[in-house]
């Protein structure tokens, strides 16, 4: 006998595990204290190549942002202003 439209019920340890991930702190969507000014070349030159890799693999436009404050926008980063 199949469950109604083809979907079970759940049991309480997998609702638990569902709301303990969903209440989960992403530690990575936080705004950071890391200074952009402080990221080097060769790291904005790697996140360049991760990002034009990752567009070519799902067809789109691998153009990339040639600003480090553009290309870091374009990935989500976000800092707090230099004092």
């Amino acid at each position: 006998m199949g469950w109604p439209n083809g979907r079970r019920p759940i049991s309480e340890e997998e609702r638990r595990l569902i709301r303990r991930i969903r209440e989960d702190d992403d530690y990575s969507n936080r705004i950071s204290s890391y200074p952009v000014e402080d990221l080097s070349h060769e790291v904005l030159t790697e996140l360049r190549r991760l990002l034009r890799s990752h567009r070519q693999r799902r067809g789109i436009d691998a153009a990339t942002p040639t600003g480090a404050q553009a290309l870091l926008r374009e990935v989500g980063y976000s800092a707090t202003k230099a004092a």
